[in-house]
């Protein structure tokens, strides 16, 4: 009691360690009312890192983690009320990064994740109400990429996900209430894409994946009342493409796709109520395109197919 009496009463809280070599390090913060909450961990060889941060009250977090080589790095942020939250990890080599960040009320959140090789890479962000969340990926080479993020209400959320080489990328955005949504995928080469956008009002949903070579590319947008719509994917080679938008009222929706070779690519637009409806496609060689438009109520609906090579067109 007496040493949580003293926590209380220091504003501010600094925690740095430095880990040579050896087994794991291990982290925890509980920060009740004050200042800012400031970790740093430099891990160059051994074991797993864990910091787990649970922030009551107060101004900002921010978490700083290099891994150079070991196991497993674990983050894991409770902010209930206060400023923003910032967590960087940077893991060179070793297994996978878990990072999770539950934000209550408050300012920002911002997750950077650097992982060069390794495992998996998995980010999960529960944000309740506040500003904006942004969630930047850099997987050069490994296993896959997961990123959810949970946003109920306040601005924008930003979701950027590089994966130079590796298995899938997966990324769920649930956005309630608030600004727009966007989320950038740049995969190179490797398994699938999937990117789900559950946008429930507010502003515009913007999705863009670039696929060079692997599997399929899977994008489901669901929006149910907002501004506009826009999808575009580029895959360059590999399997099918899929792309599904569910814009229920509100404003334009447009899909272009551009599918150098592979498989199938298909298409379907639910627009209810609202503006217009553009979708493009490319397809220069492969099998078939399939364009399915439903457009119950507003403006005019546009949809133009390219296809150089391959098997049937259906609109």
């Amino acid at each position: 009691l007496g040493r949580v009496a003293q926590l209380q009463l220091v504003a501010l809280v600094r925690v740095q360690v430095l880990h040579v070599s050896g087994e794991s390090v291990r982290v925890q913060v509980l920060h009740v009312s004050g200042e800012s909450v400031r970790v740093q961990v430099l891990h160059v060889s051994g074991e797993s890192v864990r910091v787990q941060v649970l922030h009551v009250s107060g101004e900002s977090v921010r978490v700083q983690v290099l891994h150079v080589s070991g196991e497993s790095v674990r983050v894991q942020v409770l902010h209930v009320s206060g400023e923003s939250v910032r967590v960087q990890v940077l893991h060179v080599s070793g297994e996978s990064v878990r990072v999770q960040v539950l934000h209550v009320s408050g300012e920002s959140v911002r997750v950077q994740v650097l992982h060069l090789s390794g495992e998996s890479v998995r980010v999960q962000v529960l944000h309740l109400s506040g500003e904006s969340v942004r969630v930047q990926v850099l997987h050069l080479s490994g296993e896959s990429v997961r990123v959810q993020v949970l946003h109920l209400s306040g601005e924008s959320v930003r979701v950027q996900v590089l994966h130079l080489s590796g298995e899938s990328v997966r990324v769920q955005v649930l956005h309630l209430s608030g600004e727009s949504v966007r989320v950038q995928v740049l995969h190179l080469s490797g398994e699938s894409v999937r990117v789900q956008v559950l946008h429930l009002s507010g502003e515009s949903v913007r999705v863009q994946v670039l696929h060079l070579s692997g599997e399929s590319v899977r994008v489901q947008v669901l929006h149910l009342s907002g501004e506009s719509v826009r999808v575009q994917v580029l895959h360059l080679s590999g399997e099918s493409v899929r792309v599904q938008v569910l814009h229920l009222s509100g404003e334009s929706v447009r899909v272009q796709v551009l599918h150098l070779s592979g498989e199938s690519v298909r298409v379907q637009v639910l627009h209810l109520s609202g503006e217009s409806v553009r979708v493009q496609v490319l397809h220069l060689s492969g099998e078939s395109v399939r364009v399915q438009v439903l457009h119950l109520s507003g403006e005019s609906v546009r949809v133009q197919v390219l296809h150089v090579s391959g098997e049937s067109v259906r609109v």
